[in-house]
């Protein structure tokens, strides 16, 4: 019964050969392959770092686009950290990638930058947090 349930999301059907003697790669081996992740972990890690996109903490916190004055401080507080919190995701990524390519390569090259760019991301994020938390910091960073 279980053998039926892995046949579903295609984990069986990298055993199947085609017709020129090679496997089949289904598509969740393809995105779980370590190269894929090192290069998914870089563009994560510079959107992070951009603080572009759905990886800055501002979007998920509407009190910091009021019009009615400036950005309340825990809010641009708990912004930073959310971003810090979500700059972990590419870090993880590039330390899996790192941990399953086993021979030094171009690959692991780009791992690790993504990696060292994610926590990068991460430090600036908590100094951010940091300065707002203390005492009038909120008029020198930019939401």
């Amino acid at each position: 019964m279980d053998e039926d349930r892995w046949d579903l999301i295609g984990a069986d059907s990298a055993d199947e050969e085609d017709g020129h003697g090679q496997a089949t790669l289904t598509l969740l081996q393809a995105v779980r392959a370590p190269e894929v992740l090192a290069l998914v972990c870089v563009v994560l890690a510079v959107i992070s770092l951009a603080g572009l996109g759905l990886l800055n903490g501002s979007p998920y916190l509407p009190a910091l686009y009021s019009v009615s004055g400036p950005p309340d401080k825990s809010a641009a507080g708990a912004a930073s950290l959310l971003g810090a919190a979500l700059a972990l995701i590419p870090a993880t990524l590039g330390a899996i990638a790192l941990y399953r390519l086993q021979s030094p390569s171009s690959w692991r090259a780009i791992a690790g930058a993504g990696l060292l760019l994610a926590l990068l991301s991460l430090v600036l994020r908590l100094t951010v947090a940091a300065m707002v938390a203390a005492d009038d910091a909120v008029q020198f960073v930019q939401f």
